[in-house]
């Protein structure tokens, strides 16, 4: 609950300000009730690909049911990936999501 509230607070500074989670079970609480609200997110402490991909399923499901964040920034949310401490090679993954209920594009390649 704190994260929720802090992170509310510090996207309240700028529209265009992407509010700093972990990529934890509870980064993924708090990354869950933020976007609900339309903020920006980026994950942090990201040490795989599974961790990459659930959060593109997680960025998939909250725009299929609240929508893009169109209105504060051109771009969606972000994923910073530890690539140093990452023990398997990790894939760049862009996904882009040109119209809400079309599909998304995903593209990969090596870092």
């Amino acid at each position: 609950a704190e994260m929720i509230e802090q992170g509310k607070e510090i996207a309240k500074w700028h529209k265009r300000i992407a509010v700093k989670l972990p990529t934890t079970f509870e980064g993924f609480k708090a990354r869950t009730e933020l976007r609900k609200n339309g903020i920006l997110i980026n994950n942090t402490l990201v040490f795989s690909q599974q961790q990459i991909f659930a959060i593109y399923l997680h960025e998939q499901i909250m725009q299929r049911q609240f929508g893009p964040i169109v209105e504060q920034a051109p771009w969606q949310c972000f994923i910073s990936p530890f690539v140093g401490r990452s023990r398997q090679p990790i894939m760049f993954m862009q996904v882009d999501f040109p119209e809400p209920d079309g599909p998304s594009i995903v593209t990969y390649s090596p870092l």
